[in-house]
């Protein structure tokens, strides 16, 4: 085999041109690609503004539907007919609060909240304990142990409520004992 070995003192550095035109306004017109489109109800429900085609996207506004600001988009379904199909809620109900509250001689505490702080208050006799789920944090400075127990919906002073029972224990002097007297709870409730 032939060895080739190239030396040189010299480097030459070759560029690309000092300007690139590129014309976009020719040949056949493609789709217009995917657009968002919103509306007061579901999208099968709703006169829309155009026709929409595969992968255009859909947002219902309609406060008082159970599929409020769910994200709808239009592609195939079965048989390769498209179709809207419900992708996601773009904001979960969800509910975060730091309450005071004084733990009980049995390390218990009772918190309600209303549900119209966690869901649409149009829509919120419509559900129950076991759509929630809650998760709780107690500020202290000992070590504890806590059980969280959802009670079902209650009317307190006319107002429907998400009944939540803490109990604690707290480890102080190497022995489990009731969590007892004003702590701080950290509270995060969403929507399953």
């Amino acid at each position: 085999m032939a060895e080739v070995l190239l030396s040189s003192d010299d480097l030459t550095v070759l560029g690309g041109p000092a300007e690139v035109s590129v014309d976009v306004d020719f040949g056949p017109q493609g789709d217009r690609g995917s657009i968002i489109l919103y509306g007061l109800g579901k999208p099968n429900d709703v006169t829309l503004p155009i026709t929409p085609q595969v992968y255009d996207t859909y947002i219902n506004l309609l406060v008082s539907d159970d599929e409020y600001l769910f994200m709808y988009q239009f592609i195939a379904g079965p048989g390769g007919v498209p179709e809207w199909t419900r992708l996601t809620k773009l904001i979960p109900d969800s509910y975060s609060e730091n309450v005071s509250r004084t733990f009980s001689s049995t390390g218990e505490v009772s918190v309600n909240i209303p549900l119209s702080a966690i869901v649409n208050y149009e829509l919120a006799g419509s559900y129950t304990a076991e759509d929630f789920n809650v998760q709780c944090t107690v500020l202290n400075v000992n070590p504890l142990a806590l059980s969280v127990t959802i009670g079902e919906l209650v009317s307190v002073s006319g107002i429907q409520s998400l009944p939540i029972t803490l109990k604690a224990v707290e480890l102080a002097d190497e022995i489990w004992q009731p969590l007892v007297g004003l702590k701080m709870v950290h509270l995060s409730i969403t929507v399953v």
